[in-house]
This record gives C-alpha cells, sequence and structure tokens, in this order.
C-alpha cells in the first residue's frame, strides 16, 4: 500500500494471514481483496468465515475453526468453492456427544478438540480410540453408570478435563476412592 498512497489500488489476487489482520486490509481503501483467495491462518468462528466470504468472490480456505457445534454446521454449509474447511482443524466449543463428532469427522480431515462432551463409557472408548479427536482438555460427563476403574480409564482421556460422573456402582472403598481422584467429580 505505501508503494502506491498517492494514488491507486493496490489489488491483491492472494492472501494468507489471520482473522483480524484479513479483515484490516479489506477495510484498507487502498487495497482491494474483491478477487483474492484467502486463507485464514488462524481460528476463524462462522461470523469470521461468513465475513471474509463477502470480501472477495474467490475462495476462502480456512485452516482452523473454533465455534459452537451448530455454527461449525453453518460453514459447512457454505459452497465448499466459497468456503473451504475441509482440512481445518477444529476446536468445538460447546457440549456435543458420539453422533456429533462422527459428523465433525466427516467435515474435515483435520484434527478436531473437544471442550465438553456427554456420553456412555463405549461411545467414550470409542472416541479416545480416534487418532484425529481429542478429548486431552475436554470436559467429560459419563452419563451411564460406570465403576472406579472405568471411571479411572475415562479420567485418563484428558489432561486438564473434569470427568463427571452421574452414576457409579463399586464397593464403598472405591466409591470414597474414586471420589478423592483427582478430575473426578462425583456431585452429579
Amino acid at each position: 500500500d505505501a508503494y502506491s498512497h498517492i494514488s491507486g489500488t493496490v489489488t491483491l489476487t492472494s492472501i494468507t494471514d489471520t482473522v483480524s489482520n484479513v479483515t484490516a486490509v479489506n477495510t484498507n481503501a487502498n487495497i482491494s481483496i474483491a478477487s483474492a483467495a484467502v486463507t485464514v491462518t488462524d481460528a476463524a468462528s462462522f461470523a469470521n468465515a461468513d465475513a471474509i466470504n463477502g470480501f472477495t468472490n474467490q475462495k476462502v480456505t480456512l485452516q482452523s475453526v473454533e465455534d459452537e457445534y451448530a455454527n461449525i454446521q453453518l460453514i459447512k454449509d457454505i459452497n465448499t468453492a466459497e468456503v473451504d474447511m475441509e482440512a481445518a482443524a477444529i476446536k468445538v466449543t460447546d457440549s456435543v456427544d458420539k453422533t456429533k463428532v462422527d459428523d465433525l469427522r466427516t467435515d474435515t480431515t483435520g484434527n478436531i478438540t473437544l471442550t465438553s462432551i456427554t456420553e456412555d463409557r463405549a461411545d467414550l472408548a470409542t472416541i479416545a480410540g480416534f487418532t484425529d479427536v481429542s478429548l486431552s482438555t475436554a470436559n467429560i460427563t459419563v452419563s451411564d453408570d460406570v465403576s472406579k476403574a472405568q471411571a479411572d480409564t475415562i479420567n485418563a482421556y484428558n489432561v486438564s478435563g473434569t470427568v463427571t460422573l452421574t452414576s457409579i456402582t463399586d464397593s464403598f472403598t472405591n466409591v470414597a476412592a474414586a471420589q478423592g481422584t483427582a478430575g473426578i467429580a462425583m456431585t452429579a
């Protein structure tokens, strides 16, 4: 822009940058990205993707998406020729279940990070086995009855989240031990 600041417009055919920088370039009256292919390098929400799609008549490629499940589906509903998230890393900011996780896995070939999930122990074990889905920071609510050993297995799926048990059946000693285990909550 500084090269032609006296008169004229800088027309970009391609731009790769963060959501805020792409937005800033778009608001610069001396620069046009109306026909630029856009690659967004940081986490974009549906609102970001929708806005950036309006900046250009070319494809917007998202490298990372972070939003609620429903909004991620709204991004996916945009024609891939306009907004492409097929290889994006996805972070889901609200609670999901296995059905939604399975759907997200068809939305992208990138990795999926969950922040909250409510599911039974069998489906949690299946999800923990997916190499493209991370439960390491998720708050997990176990929807069915578990023993202390099963609760410990689920607790090992995450590093910083909390495992909330809705039902536990075990000996008094094991129930007391589960209550005292870091990362396991039995208030429900």
